[in-house]
């Protein structure tokens, strides 16, 4: 993913695909955190300029689930030219129509045992009913890649 524009000015995102046979597939949005006054009692927060940032009772998603227990799972070879290693998350259930994955905790990468770090790409295999992440390298990657938390939540009146 690509996040297109610059600060001030974000425009939007573009997902691609190096590996034509695994084409991103799915609903995605992008969303900033726009307060609004929601609540009859709670905390509310405001900038210098008296515009509302935060409202307890506003809730921008709404979290469904969330697991970070990883299970490595082997390398898989893209193209015939690269190989991927990938772990699938423990939590096993179906995508629901209104649901979406925050992709937030997958942008740091991947450590691997030369102590730097494996771009990543994550995607949710509908077919297993998880979430996979995969690095692409030539050397093996550790097999713990850490706990990053697969977050799982719905838009607010969907």
């Amino acid at each position: 993913m690509t996040i297109n524009g610059g600060p001030g000015a974000w425009t939007g995102f573009s997902i691609t695909s190096l590996n034509i046979d695994f084409r991103p597939a799915g609903k995605w949005f992008a969303a900033v955190f726009a307060s609004i006054s929601k609540a009859d009692y709670g905390l509310r927060m405001w900038d210098a300029n008296g515009v509302l940032i935060f409202d307890s009772g506003a809730a921008p998603v709404i979290f469904t689930r969330a697991n970070n227990s990883w299970a490595y799972q082997g390398m898989v070879v893209l193209n015939g030219t690269a190989q991927a290693y990938y772990w699938a998350n423990g939590s096993v259930a179906p995508l629901q129509s209104d649901e979406y994955f925050m992709i937030n905790p997958f942008s740091r990468g991947i450590l691997q045992n030369h102590l730097n770090w494996l771009d990543s790409a994550v995607r949710f295999n509908y077919s297993e009913n998880r979430l996979q992440v995969f690095g692409v390298s030539a050397l093996s990657p550790w097999t713990n890649m850490g706990a990053p938390g697969a977050v799982f939540a719905r838009l607010p009146g969907t």
